[in-house]
């Protein structure tokens, strides 16, 4: 495990302040993912529809040894222009970009809450098993091994399908741990 993610990195009166942790395995510390003013609704229904590829797409490139899902997709992206000038083709580089931009979407809460400041954090599976990875620098350079995942979103789908998610997301859930 690394670093912790700064809290308040958003100024916002517009959503209510939604706290996402990790409960650390070994030692049962609590680690912010994020403590945001954001639209939790949103987010839940993005992690509900995205469940599925989330606990189960691998990345669309590989991963450097110890490399997160954050990381490779930021390092990926970052040679994407090259494309057209190795291949010589403007579609290679198309049907490239797509592919990042269809996993980013499924995968990046950034994407699931559009609009809002956030840093760019990944839910997914490597072939090293789930994890939530940022690559944003400095403080928001981490990734957690999760343990739970799955046991988590089953949860979620019952908590909104029997409605029992107040506003604000704060019922007792199983915890995600990470290692």
């Amino acid at each position: 495990m690394e670093k912790a993610a700064p809290n308040g990195s958003q100024d916002s009166i517009d959503y209510p302040v939604t706290r996402i942790f990790l409960v650390e395995d070994a030692t049962g510390k609590e680690v912010d993912i994020l403590h945001e003013s954001m639209e939790v609704d949103r987010l839940i229904e993005w992690i509900l529809n995205n469940a599925v590829r989330i606990s189960t797409e691998l990345p669309p490139f590989d991963l450097k040894e110890g490399e997160s899902i954050a990381a490779g997709y930021a390092r990926v992206l970052a040679v994407l222009p090259r494309i057209e000038e190795i291949t010589g083709s403007v579609d290679i580089l198309a049907a490239a970009a797509d592919v990042m931009v269809g996993y980013q979407i499924c995968h990046s809460i950034h994407r699931a809450l559009g609009g809002m400041n956030l840093p760019k954090i990944y839910l997914g599976v490597s072939p090293a098993g789930a994890e939530i990875s940022c690559a944003d620098g400095g403080d928001w350079d981490w990734k957690y091994d999760l343990v739970g995942y799955e046991e988590f979103l089953v949860w979620l789908s019952q908590q909104i399908r029997h409605s029992r998610l107040p506003a604000g997301w704060n019922q007792t859930a199983p915890s995600v741990a990470c290692r």
